[in-house]
């Protein structure tokens, strides 16, 4: 799998440098032959993964916030 992934990806960095029309298609099936398996198991066929991490920056922006204010972790001494 991993495999497939990284060839992919090379791919797709050459489609981006040349752009043909009809390649469009054919990474476009590719894609959807990689990402579109079943695994056989609901936790890998059905991730409850974010597609973004914007809730865990929020959570945590208040506290680097106010860790830069204060100049960070230093001690009294």
């Amino acid at each position: 799998m991993r495999t497939l992934i990284w060839r992919f990806y090379h791919d797709l960095k050459a489609y981006r440098a040349d752009p043909p029309a009809r390649r469009q298609s054919e990474l476009r099936a590719r894609f959807d032959h990689i990402f579109r398996r079943r695994a056989g198991f609901v936790t890998l066929d059905r991730p409850e993964i974010p597609l973004h991490t914007n809730g865990s920056e929020r959570d945590i922006r208040l506290h680097v916030t106010k860790r830069k204010i204060s100049g960070g972790t230093r001690s009294v001494d």
